[in-house]
């Protein structure tokens, strides 16, 4: 069964999918995360230059307010549907372009 996982601050009500959720092989009954996948067209995550600095960027704008790793069937996972994503692209959504545009991290 698949799993996708979002970074989410509460407080403010925003979110950034992390995508797919990848646990380690080595041991068959670790649960452990091994890394995040976004399904795009790099490898992983790490690779991507944007999503890169956006997390970066949610890192710097939120990080005191105590940003969560959400998982798939989790409550705060459900209720976080309803935030504001950071590189979504519904109306309400910030697209990547426009979140970092003018940031100098």
């Amino acid at each position: 069964m698949s799993q996708y996982a979002y970074l989410v601050c509460e407080s403010c009500r925003v979110r950034m999918f992390l995508g797919k959720t990848l646990f380690r092989t080595e041991v068959p009954s670790d649960d452990r995360i091994d890394h995040f996948w976004r399904g795009d067209s790099t490898p992983t995550n790490a690779l991507d230059p944007v999503l890169s600095r956006a997390l970066w960027k949610i890192l710097a704008d939120h990080g005191r307010h105590g940003l969560r790793v959400v998982v798939e069937g989790t409550k705060v996972y459900e209720a976080a549907t309803d935030y504001t994503e950071i590189g979504g692209d519904e109306v309400t959504d910030i697209p990547f372009e426009r979140y970092l545009d003018g940031w100098s991290g």
